[in-house]
């Protein structure tokens, strides 16, 4: 961060309060609560050393709490080096950039400049210090990584062998694996060390006809086991005032942020507004960044952080942030003389939102031109060959069982008793809580449950040896150590074996079974963000509402799983208490490589077009390709396909046992016809659009189809908009159709997609579509695109004199439907 970023960055927002820091708190009590003297209080230069000495209390702490993880997550790990490097070397590149400032400014205070200047100088030297610290550890992070695969393939071919010195080769192959794996987690210690921390300042909530005078709002933002809560409060000019301004975040390897916003309401009732899950990585910048988040489905809600990254917090010689830019000019820092409540005015529209929901209707418009997008981190390759466990990639948020219960546990126990058609889902994941996270008796709250699996032997559980647990490993575990580990990183391993039993990870004692219920819990947590939503629009709320009911079902066989992993090996009878189609029973084992939970969605894509050869050979490659990861997206419920997300057994069988989806070959016919049509309609040749759209005149169409006819509609071709409004008006003749015309495009009016929003309001007035008139006002009231709110005000006034009505006691302003009305003439 540059100097001149840092003044204008403390002038935005005054200086955080005393007590806003944050420690790494199992119980996500996370704020350091310090309190000051009365004599303290009333002297305004005290606060500023405070909040540095709260600053170095809070790293000291975290410097201490080294916590090594158990099984090394090298994607990830490597993934983070990359970040910290360009921000390391952009921070470099700053300081450098501020020097040459000084040095090249104006000489009034010449000693003022050489003690900026020194400092600065010293503060280079530490950051071209931790560069040179990362790259070596990013270096040997890549040497064990290599060594520890080599030592897997060394393994491999040892079975495939024979011989008297079989098991003893094999012993040794299973030591060196472990120090491999021993050394790697160490190193991924010693990286999050390394990552410095994340200040976030709250700028505030903004949202279009959505924010009034006395509405109060909280928002809890996790990471890790550190929590923030802060409550802000709507005032009558428009500002808000938030009573937890910032906080500092200790930047850690295999979490990413979770965000929850809540609405306030009376008798202290909760209405959740969002739940949002951010990636970490992308915040290493040597400037400060304003992140944006869409904290509801339709946007109408966001959220602004201003970010700021601390590279150096942490290091064991760290003092403050940056001296030279603290010490610039001390003069310019608030110094409150009274305990502070931050006023923070209406932040102005940001410029890109993170994490956009999910459209209901892209897994099927957008896969045939977004093949290869994705939805989340892409991760180690899979390989398509071996169907083991050990061989499938997990994304970061994958990674942890832990914050995926504890982020679902907490939104059910917010929305519990509210629906009664998520009873069983409620009682399905308490039961999961209370298995997993069981009540700590000393303390009374939840602690980390037994940890029995996702070791370093279940990532070669496809090997016989690992199912012997030999004692004696533990007790030559220093005499096995790797020459190429330094004896920093042995020393940091030897708090391995030390750890206590709850800081653990959680686990239900099966890899597989663990991983299912990650899967079925970060959808399930999708879901959720989905329900209470207010207005007429409720397709989103009724469709979530289906989907939780069938997780309900799936985490209710998950549970048995948990309490017996016996269960497991009848995997037959597993598979029949979710369908009785035993052909789908063979098609999941072919597409697992076995008896497994869990498989990886290119091995899918692979075992099903090897299964379906004789089927696809009238495709062209491409073609092939397309229709089987539409088939992933449509089974995953996602929008766009990625190789590297898990396929679980519950995904396959429920998606496949309805809708006579058994029929397999069925299935793909239509998928291929279906992506044909949406390909001819995304056409940029008129002539081929207009002459799909007069084919399609007269058939069944489905949901993808229509909403593509409806972007018709925007076309800047006459004839193409001319062809798909004869269509629509061609659907009148028939109730039945016009009917189910309209709910298609009024569910369009909740999708994320700017263009899709605005065709479904032209679709709606083409089809004269008035019964939708309260959906249409919602739009105008809450939709935060111009464009949006435009076309959908055409179409109430296309009503008559009762949209006008509508229109004008929705607002009140006169002069918008003056201005609407000029422009409809």
């Amino acid at each position: 961060m540059s100097l001149t970023e840092r003044r204008r960055l403390q002038q935005l927002v005054p200086e955080l309060p005393d007590g806003s820091g944050i420690s790494r708190s199992r119980s996500f009590a996370g704020f350091l609560n310090r309190s000051l003297s009365r004599k303290e209080s009333m002297n305004p230069s005290s606060h500023g050393q405070d909040y540095r000495m709260l600053i170095q209390r809070s790293s000291d702490q975290r410097l201490r709490s080294v916590k090594v993880p158990k099984t090394p997550r090298p994607l990830r790990a490597l993934t983070i080096i990359d970040a910290l490097r360009n921000g390391l070397q952009e921070c470099i590149q700053l300081t450098n950039d501020d020097m040459k400032g000084l040095l090249n400014g104006n000489e009034r205070l010449p000693t003022q400049n050489t003690q900026q200047l020194k400092a600065a100088d010293r503060y280079l030297k530490r950051l071209e210090l931790q560069l040179s610290k990362l790259e070596e550890l990013g270096e040997n992070y890549n040497v064990q990584h290599r060594l520890r695969e080599g030592v897997r393939n060394m393994a491999q071919a040892y079975m495939s062998s024979s011989g008297k010195e079989k098991n003893h080769a094999l012993g040794n192959v299973k030591a060196g694996y472990k120090e491999c794996t021993q050394a790697m987690c160490t190193l991924e210690a010693q990286l999050e060390q390394m990552m410095g921390s994340l200040e976030m300042r709250m700028k505030g909530v903004a949202g279009f006809a959505r924010l009034c005078p006395g509405d109060t709002f909280e928002i809890i933002i996790r990471h890790g086991e550190q929590k923030w809560k802060s409550r802000g409060h709507v005032n009558k000019d428009a500002s808000q005032s938030w009573d937890q301004e910032a906080a500092i975040f200790k930047s850690l390897l295999g979490d990413i942020m979770h965000i929850k916003a809540s609405e306030v309401r009376t008798l202290g009732n909760r209405i959740i507004v969002g739940n949002k899950h951010c990636e970490t990585k992308d915040l290493f910048s040597a400037h400060p960044q304003v992140m944006t988040i869409s904290l509801n489905s339709n946007g109408s809600l966001k959220l602004s952080l201003i970010i700021s990254w601390n590279p150096l917090d942490g290091i064991a010689d760290q003092n403050v942030w940056s001296p030279w830019m603290l010490k610039a000019n001390d003069s310019t820092l608030p110094k409150p003389n009274r305990d502070p409540v931050a006023v923070v005015t209406s932040p102005a529209k940001a410029a890109e939102e993170l994490l956009p929901h999910r459209s209901v209707y892209s897994s099927t418009i957008s896969v045939a031109s977004d093949r290869h997008s994705s939805v989340s981190p892409k991760t180690e390759a899979s390989n398509a060959g071996s169907m083991s466990p050990s061989n499938m990639s997990v994304t970061p948020s994958q990674e942890s069982l832990e914050n995926a219960i504890r982020a679902v546990v907490s939104s059910v126990r917010d929305i519990r008793g509210r629906y009664s058609q998520l009873f069983n889902l409620e009682t399905q994941i308490f039961r999961l809580g209370k298995i997993l996270l069981p009540v700590d008796g000393d303390n009374g709250r939840m602690s980390r449950g037994s940890n029995l699996s996702i070791s370093v032997e279940s990532a070669l559980d496809c090997f016989d040896f690992l199912d012997e647990v030999e004692e004696e490993d533990n007790l030559t575990r220093d005499a096995q150590k790797s020459g190429t580990v330094d004896s920093g990183i042995e020393a940091m391993a030897d708090s391995v074996s030390r750890r206590r039993h709850h800081d653990e990870q959680i686990s239900s004692g099966n890899d597989q079974i663990d991983l299912a219920l990650v899967q079925h819990l970060i959808y399930c947590d999708s879901l959720l963000e989905s329900l209470g939503s207010y207005g007429p629009l409720k397709h989103s709320e009724s469709r979530a509402i289906r989907h939780l009911q069938s997780q309900g079902e799936i985490f209710e066989i998950l549970g048995n799983l948990v309490e017996n992993p016996n269960l497991l090996e009848d995997f037959t009878t597993l598979m029949r208490d979710i369908t009785e189609k035993q052909r789908l029973h063979l098609l999941w084992e072919q597409c697992a490589g076995g008896h497994y939970l869990c498989t990886s969605a290119d091995s899918v894509v692979t075992q099903l077009k090897a299964r379906y050869v004789h089927f696809f050979k009238t495709f062209t490659e491409t073609e092939r390709q397309d229709v089987l990861e539409l088939l992933i997206c449509q089974m995953l419920d996602r929008p766009a396909f990625d190789p590297a997300s898990i396929v679980t057994l519950f995904h396959f069988l429920t998606f496949l046992k309805t809708d006579n989806h058994w029929e397999v070959e069925v299935l793909l016919l239509k998928f291929h016809n279906d992506l044909k049509i949406l390909g001819s309609l995304q056409s940029k040749n008129s002539s081929e659009v207009v002459e799909t759209l007069q084919s399609l005149r007269g058939r069944p169409v489905d949901a993808a189809y229509a909403i593509q006819i409806g972007v018709c509609l925007l076309s800047t071709e006459d004839d193409v908009v001319k062809a798909a409004r004869d269509f629509l008006l061609n659907s009148e003749k028939d109730t039945t159709l016009r009917s189910w015309m309209m709910k298609t495009y009024a569910t369009a009016l909740e999708d994320e997609r700017t263009e899709i929003r605005r065709s479904a309001c032209i679709a709606l007035r083409v089809l004269r579509a008035s019964e939708y008139l309260h959906e249409l006002i919602h739009v105008v009231q809450n939709d935060v695109v111009p464009a949006v709110v435009y076309e959908a005000k055409q179409t109430v006034l296309s009503f008559g004199e009762e949209g006008s009505a509508a229109l004008r006691s929705c607002t009140g302003s006169p002069s918008d439907f003056a201005e609407s009305a000029v422009i409809r003439a």
